[in-house]
Parts: C-alpha cells; sequence; structure tokens
C-alpha cells in the first residue's frame, strides 16, 4: 500500500470528472498529441491557459473528522495566469482539538501576486505533467488539477489514484503536490 505522510484527509471523496478539451493561453509552450490535447510527458499548461485550479476534496486516510464540522479539509488554489493573481478556499482547525467540530472553518482570499511569486507558481504550475501511471494508491486526499483556457477547461486526476480510472487524464502526482506547495506558502491565513 501506498502511504503518504502528512496528510490531513478524513473520508473518501468523489473525484471531479474530465470536463471537456484543453486549449489553454500563457504563451507557455509544450508538446501535444495531434489531436491538441496533451498526451503522457506533456505539460498541461499550454499556449491558452488561463487559469490553473489546483483542488483537494478531502478524503484518504488521517484526522477522523467530527460530525458537525463545517469542512473535511478540503482546499482550492485557483491561479490567474493572465492577471497574476491567486485565490484560495482552505479548511483549516483552530488549535490541535481535530474532535471539536466547531473547530473546523473555511477560509477564502485572493491577492496578487509579486513578480517573484508569479515566476514561482508559473514555473510550478508549467512543471505538472500528463502521466500514464496506473498507481492504485488508498491513503492520500482526493485531488486534482483544472486547467482553462480559450478552448474550455479539462480536469487531470492524480496519478496516484489512476487504476480507479475516473478521470480521462492523469497528472504526476509529485508534481500536484509541488505545486501545492507552492501554492499554499503564497496562501495568506486570516
Amino acid at each position: 500500500m501506498n502511504r503518504r505522510a502528512n496528510r490531513h484527509p478524513t473520508r473518501t471523496a468523489s473525484l471531479w470528472v474530465v470536463l471537456a478539451s484543453i486549449g489553454v493561453a500563457t504563451g507557455v509552450g509544450a508538446c501535444s498529441t495531434q489531436d491538441g490535447n496533451p498526451g503522457p510527458g506533456d505539460g498541461v499548461v499550454i499556449a491558452g491557459t488561463s487559469h490553473v485550479i489546483w483542488k483537494s476534496a478531502g478524503g484518504g486516510y488521517g484526522v477522523q473528522v467530527p460530525a458537525g464540522a463545517a469542512c473535511h479539509f478540503e482546499a482550492t488554489y485557483d491561479l490567474d495566469m493572465h492577471a497574476g493573481s491567486l485565490s484560495w478556499s482552505l479548511c483549516k482547525v483552530t488549535g490541535n482539538d481535530f474532535s471539536d467540530p466547531s473547530a473546523y472553518s473555511t477560509f477564502a482570499g485572493s491577492r496578487t501576486l509579486s513578480a517573484e511569486e508569479r515566476a514561482q507558481a508559473t514555473a510550478a504550475a508549467t512543471a505538472v505533467k500528463v502521466s500514464n501511471a496506473n498507481s492504485c494508491g488508498a491513503d492520500l486526499d482526493s485531488r486534482s488539477l483544472e486547467v482553462e483556457g480559450t478552448s474550455g477547461a479539462i480536469v487531470y486526476g492524480d496519478d496516484f489514484y489512476a487504476c480507479q480510472h475516473l478521470f480521462q487524464q492523469y497528472v504526476f502526482s509529485s508534481q500536484l503536490q509541488s505545486l501545492r506547495n507552492a501554492l499554499d506558502g503564497m496562501a495568506h491565513s486570516p
């Protein structure tokens, strides 16, 4: 069984379905398959990318969230590639009492990134590549990456759960985590 350390997920959550084909915008180039969609080894951020949205629906092994909690460790980071801004919505626990349902709350925010942060976030997003792995993990939170552009959007699954075949395409789990680490460092708590 694959185990990941330092996770705060609680229960298995459903994954999102693939929305549409991609055709995306920043001038960041990448190879792609003949149909225009990135294939295994290709970057998911291609010409036309406007938003890169990292999501966790919670799930996996970890802290048992008590009944009545307002959230279950969900997280969303929306990187606006054109505006150079980041918005987020995160489930946080006040203090260390994970058994208290009132300690759970969602906070949201947004801000314009500095030039250095924008470069770091863009580099982390463009480093995410399509995977053809067929991993079958059991303990990680349920993650996805939505890439929006001028021709629509596509949602990629985390290849940690690729054997479940819930997405048409997957991205490398380690690269997805690196993107989250970069964006999380730019999100500010209230």
